[in-house]
């Protein structure tokens, strides 16, 4: 299992956890909100959403060249290949969470002055939010390879708008009870 998380580790920093593109995007965004004087913290948020789609890329690599047949053919159970790749989303998560504080702590607390209480819990927050994403996406990367990130997103915001309608339909219910009364 430690091999295929390497697998999965080296794959990603090789197309994409560049240390010159992270810190070339983290200068960005501290510029930005210096020029732009704004305090902006929804893009740690971004960062860590970026970093967990990029897992899809080892989908389509892995379809593209056959890497998952070989291990079939090797007699490796899928449910090892399924842990490793959860075990690759919680380090991409933790390693999110890393890029996140350092934007955090040079970007904001030293342009603004925000408290390091307030920074841990918005990172804390980040990362909690960036595994329940993760932990969303990859079941629908499994069920529907390149299109599952599409998909999962879809459901998502389908699920978070029958919520929010749900509630309005609530909040109008007692509006029209407050208004029966009224009269």
């Amino acid at each position: 299992m430690v091999g295929l998380i390497r697998k999965d580790l080296n794959q990603l920093k090789y197309n994409w956890f560049k240390w010159y593109i992270i810190s070339l995007g983290i200068f960005s965004l501290i510029l930005i909100n210096y020029y732009l004087k704004t305090n902006s913290v929804i893009y740690i948020t971004f960062i860590s959403l970026l970093m967990i789609n990029n897992i899809q890329s080892l989908f389509i690599k892995d379809t593209s060249n056959g890497w998952l047949k070989w291990i079939q053919s090797l007699g490796i159970k899928s449910t090892v290949v399924i842990c490793a790749r959860y075990a690759t989303l919680l380090l991409v998560c933790n390693f999110s969470a890393i890029i996140s504080l350092l934007y955090m702590l040079i970007g904001i607390k030293w342009l603004y002055g925000m408290s390091m209480q307030n920074i841990y819990i918005i990172c804390g927050s980040a990362f909690f939010i960036s595994i329940i994403y993760g932990l969303i996406v990859l079941p629908f990367l499994y069920a529907f390879e390149q299109n599952g990130l599409t998909i999962a997103v879809i459901a998502i915001f389908g699920v978070c708008f029958c919520l929010n309608l749900q509630k309005s339909q609530l909040n109008y219910l007692d509006f029209l009870k407050i208004l029966v009364r009224v009269k």
